[in-house]
């Protein structure tokens, strides 16, 4: 047998091998304490797309949209994920047409994200950040009226794209 009749098989075995090494190798770090992981199952059938935001220790945090067949490896990649055993939180939310769109949720967000809500700058999202770790999570979303320089006005605007669930 030829050196090109066994190059598939070759190749077969080394990929194998790799595979092998791979998972040993990453399936400590996946199963560490450190990475946490929010999902809010959906109904997902191929083709959909799914919305993830991903903050912690990532070069890029932030709103992600990819396919449903998406794997989190794909999503860590893109957020510039480099250290599998890095604290990471993935909040992932369905976005077909039939879903309800991703609400941000008061007791989880970074200030990064707050500012993203209507009439919430830097400021404020930094109050609210504050009056959480001083205060404790949010019970319901009417609560922020007890953050400074947080009116009934504001918190009218913004309850259509905010939760309070999963302290």
């Amino acid at each position: 047998m030829s050196l090109r009749e066994r190059l598939p098989f070759i190749t077969a075995v080394t990929l194998s091998i790799a595979l092998v090494i791979a998972m040993v190798e990453l399936l400590p770090h996946l199963r560490s304490d450190d990475l946490v992981l929010t999902l809010e199952p959906a109904a997902q059938s191929p083709g959909d797309s799914l919305s993830i935001s991903i903050a912690g220790e990532v070069q890029y945090p932030g709103l992600y949209e990819v396919d449903a067949e998406a794997t989190l490896g794909d999503v860590l990649d893109r957020a510039g994920c480099n250290d599998y055993s890095s604290t990471v939180e993935c909040n992932v939310g369905g976005s077909s047409a039939t879903d309800s769109p991703q609400r941000i949720n008061l007791n989880r967000a970074d200030a990064w994200l707050l500012e993203a809500l209507p009439g919430i700058g830097p400021t404020k999202a930094e109050a609210i950040v504050q009056y959480r770790s001083t205060h404790g999570p949010f019970a319901y979303v009417e609560q922020l009226s007890q953050v400074k320089g947080i009116g009934d006005s504001t918190i009218e605007e913004i309850s259509p794209f905010v939760t309070v669930t999963g302290t």
